[in-house]
């Protein structure tokens, strides 16, 4: 709904009726007058006025017309305020020929009820207000901030806290605090007042323990003012350490040069950005301190000190140590004792150019060394060089006068240093000393020495200096050898020397040696033992190779010897013992006591009459001689078995096999095959091993295996059938009945009585599993009896079964039956009482024979009646006694 104002202008002064409509638009009528008058709204303004304690707010309406008295309210926030707001108008103005009105509002607020979130509204109509914020109304500067962590020095002086400082610029009343690795901490404020800037200087630390300070990361100063965001800056504690540094203590190459001795400098690199402590020790004790700042893109620092001269002495060696904080700190290496006494080294230059003169090389260590000769002759060159321990080597070169070198005058080089002094001479002798002649002593090779009328001859080659004199000691006594000499420097001279003896005299020796004596009294020599000493008695053995004779080689031997001394040794091969047929020769070397060697054996000599043998030879007179072969060449005939399977595995499904034993045959060559009922079989049903030798080499053997072939059939005769050149016809071995004991045949019963016991007899049956049962009138008997088979030479099995039976508890009439179950069937056979006393059989226990029971009771009865006519004439002639007696 909108609203229209009709003015009505007459007479009176302004009077105006508002009238409402439902249209869109607004019609305004004059009254009076009839004349149209715009309507102004008034612009807000809010103003402030700040003084020490008291903010004044104004609420400025302006420029609007008609004249009329705004009602204005105050908000504090959203609620309204609680003061007595002063309203007012103020003096009118004219714009553009128009009359226009203006008024105020104000209030008044204490300071001390302003914070950030106070808001203060000035409302005059609906639509007409403005709003007062003092953060909005002030916007603050960022504040300055100097963050400042505590030195190094005050972490290593012994003190148990360290102190941080931070210094900032800001408005009053703004807050400072600590943050550590994230971690609000509390620290020390004091305040200034800035009058000029009306900002406030605070200075605010934060104690630390040591320990707690190098846990730390990051440390961090945090400012917040009034009406602003937090502010902050932020230091490592300590920056991080990404390589590990590397200290090294040196002295300066440049400083010896220039005659500045005493300067050590200390150098580190791979370090991180920040304060640095270098700290010079002495024997572990500190004598010079520094601080350093490293910048931020540098990683290297360089530190020098003058060593006091209290310790410039030999009992102190020198460190230092770059520190970063108490606990994170890097030491360089010792330099050793620098001001230690000064070594000297002379040497003499090989001179390889044939020069007339003798060139010696001097090196002085020390601290700072210098170098003299006596007697002074012309220094060629000098060199100084700075060793990484801090001390200083030179070096002095000279050259002498062959004349006067080889008069063997004597040369010193003195080295003086600030401590002491060190010397050392030289001469031709001296120098000469240190060079070890060259000596290669060869002894006479075997061949040469197998002959014993021949000379043998040994040779000793010697590099040593000149005039130098060669000699040859064998057994004690001493032989001086004429030798020619070749120059190959005028240093130097290359002799060959050489000692020939016999053959029998170079055997009685036990070790030779050749003797080098050198100018200057320096003597050399080098030994070999003529025959290396036998420890233990060698064993020889030649052999066929069976490994060769599988690969259809059967010529092969091989000599093996074992518990062999070292050095040259000869292997011979001979036929029959004195037929040379091969040697050969080896250089066993030290701890090796074994050798093999192989021989293939000519074919003259593979034929009937010929036996081997081998022999190692050390010496001409010592040999060690292989046992003989044997005629392996002559024929033997071999020995041929044949082995069945057994029961078990003939009647299973899986395939049985026949072996066939070829033993003790020679030669090689040999021809087997098998034969089914004298019909060759074919041969991918059998198998033939190769052939073997046995290892004392005294004939061959090997083996052939036939799978049997289906169908069985029970009187089937197999034979292995060989063929040799030692016997004019084959030799045949057969074995028949193989699958009798596999046939199935039905068993035959007996039952027989014996003394308390019958015995059940089953015979003539295969294959052998079978079981017996006794019945007694048709009942199971139980008895315990252990069946054990006997399988005869057909191939068929017999077993018996006992069963006791006391004949006084066999009722009469009653039955035993013995039943037979085997695979073909149940086979039963009965024996009764009654037939027993009919006719039985016992066994007499003396007698082989047995006797029926009817010659038993006969006798039984002529034994009773013989005692009755014994028993009446006793009686008889008792009676007649009696009489005579009474009568008498």
């Amino acid at each position: 709904m909108k609203h229209c104002i009709i003015k009505l202008l007459s007479s009176f002064y302004f009077k105006y009726v508002s009238l409402s409509t439902e249209h869109s638009f607004c019609e305004t009528v004059y009254v009076s007058l009839f004349t149209a008058v715009q309507v102004t709204e008034p612009t807000i303004t809010l103003l402030a006025a700040e003084d020490d304690n008291k903010v004044k707010l104004v609420c400025l309406l302006d420029s609007f017309f008609p004249e009329e008295q705004f009602e204005v309210k105050w908000l504090e926030g959203k609620s309204p305020f609680k003061g007595s707001p002063i309203t007012k108008p103020l003096e009118n103005k004219i714009n553009k020929g128009e009359k226009l009105f203006t008024q105020i509002s104000e209030i008044y607020i204490n300071v001390s009820q302003l914070n950030e979130d106070s808001e203060y509204t000035c409302q005059a109509a609906k639509n007409i207000n403005s709003t007062w914020n003092k953060c909005k109304a002030h916007p603050l500067l960022k504040p300055l901030i100097y963050l400042k962590k505590p030195r190094l020095v005050s972490a290593k002086t012994g003190s148990e806290e360290v102190t941080a400082s931070c210094v900032v610029e800001a408005a009053p009343n703004s807050r400072v605090s600590w943050v550590l690795n994230e971690k609000q901490r509390d620290g020390t404020h004091t305040a200034v007042d800035n009058p000029g800037n009306k900002t406030q200087l605070i200075t605010s630390t934060l104690t630390l323990s040591v320990t707690e300070w190098e846990k730390e990361k990051t440390l961090v100063c945090r400012v917040k003012q009034p009406c602003s965001k937090e502010h902050e800056e932020a230091v490592s504690v300590l920056e991080p350490v990404e390589k590990t540094p590397t200290v090294e203590i040196r002295r300066s190459i440049a400083d010896v040069l220039k005659g500045v001795s005493a300067v050590l400098e200390c150098s580190a690199r791979d370090l991180p950005s920040g304060e640095f402590s270098v700290a010079f020790q002495a024997n572990g004790h500190q004598i010079h301190e520094e601080y350093v700042e490293v910048p931020k893109s540098q990683s290297t620092v360089t530190t020098r000190v003058n060593i006091p001269t209290i310790y410039q002495t030999k009992d102190y060696n020198f460190t230092c140590e770059v520190q970063q904080s108490p606990s994170n700190k890097w030491q360089s290496d010792s330099t050793g004792h620098i001001f230690g006494e000064p070594s000297v080294e002379l040497l003499m230059v090989p001179n390889i150019e044939k020069a007339k003169s003798q060139i010696l090389l001097c090196y002085g260590t020390g601290f700072y060394p210098k170098i003299t000769w006596n007697p002074t002759s012309v220094q060629m060159s000098s060199n100084t060089m700075m060793q990484a321990d801090g001390r200083v080597t030179v070096s002095s070169q000279i050259r002498v006068e062959w004349h006067q070198w080889s008069k063997g005058v004597e040369y010193i080089c003195q080295v003086n240093d600030p401590v002491t002094t060190a010397k050392k001479s030289i001469s031709v002798c001296t120098a000469t000393e240190s060079v070890k002649p060259l000596i290669n002593l060869e002894k006479p090779r075997l061949a040469s020495a197998k002959a014993a009328s021949e000379n043998i001859t040994a040779s000793c080659i010697v590099k040593a200096a000149l005039n130098s004199n060669i000699s040859w000691v064998s057994n004690g006594n001493k032989q001086i050898a004429v030798t020619p000499v070749e120059e190959s420097s005028s240093k130097t001279q290359l002799v060959n020397s050489t000692l020939t003896l016999s053959a029998v005299e170079w055997e009685k020796k036990q070790r030779v040696t050749c003797r080098v004596q050198q100018p200057c009294g320096m003597g050399h020599e080098e030994t070999v033992n003529v025959l290396e000493p036998v420890l233990k008695k060698p064993t020889v053995e030649i052999r066929w190779l069976v490994s060769e004779i599988s690969n259809g080689a059967a010529n092969v031997l091989e000599c093996s010897a074992r518990d062999l001394p070292s050095g040259e040794l000869s292997v011979i091969f001979q036929a029959n013992k004195d037929q040379f047929l091969k040697a050969s020769y080896v250089d066993l070397p030290k701890g090796q006591s074994t050798l093999a060697t192989r021989f293939s054996i000519p074919v003259e000599y593979q034929k009937k009459g010929f036996n081997f043998s081998c022999k190692v030879q050390q010496s001409p007179s010592k040999r060690w001689i292989s046992e003989s072969t044997g005629y392996i060449f002559d024929p033997k005939c071999p020995a041929v078995q044949i082995f069945k399977p057994s029961d078990i595995d003939l009647p299973g499904s899986h395939d049985s096999t026949l072996l066939c034993l070829i033993t003790g045959f020679n030669p090689a060559d040999i021809s087997v095959h098998w034969e089914l009922n004298k019909m060759k079989l074919d041969a991918s049903i059998w198998i033939n091993s190769p052939v073997e030798s046995y290892s004392d080499g005294q004939g061959f053997f090997m083996h052939s295996i036939i799978t049997l072939p289906a169908p069985r059939k029970e009187h089937d005769t197999f034979s292995c059938v060989v063929n040799h050149q030692s016997s004019q016809s084959p030799i045949v071995r057969l074995v028949d009945n193989i699958y009798a004991s596999a046939t199935n045949s039905t068993p035959s019963v007996k039952v027989m009585q014996a003394r308390d016991e019958l015995i059940c007899l089953a015979y003539n049956y295969s294959p052998s599993p079978i079981s017996i049962i006794w019945l007694l009138d048709d009942m199971k008997v139980q008895h315990e009896d252990s069946l054990s088979p006997a399988k005869g030479p057909d191939g068929k099995f017999t077993v018996k079964s006992q069963l006791n039976v006391v004949a006084s508890k066999w009722a009469p009439g009653s039955t035993y039956t013995c039943l037979v179950q085997h695979i073909t069937g149940n086979t039963n056979q009965s024996i009764s009482k009654a037939e027993i006393i009919e006719q039985n059989l016992y066994f007499d226990e003396n007698t082989s024979n047995a006797i029926a029971e009817d010659t038993a009771e006969e006798t039984w009865n002529m034994a009773c009646a013989f005692l009755a006519l014994f028993l009446l004439s006793l009686i008889y002639g008792c009676s007649v006694t009696l009489v005579k007696v009474k009568t008498a």
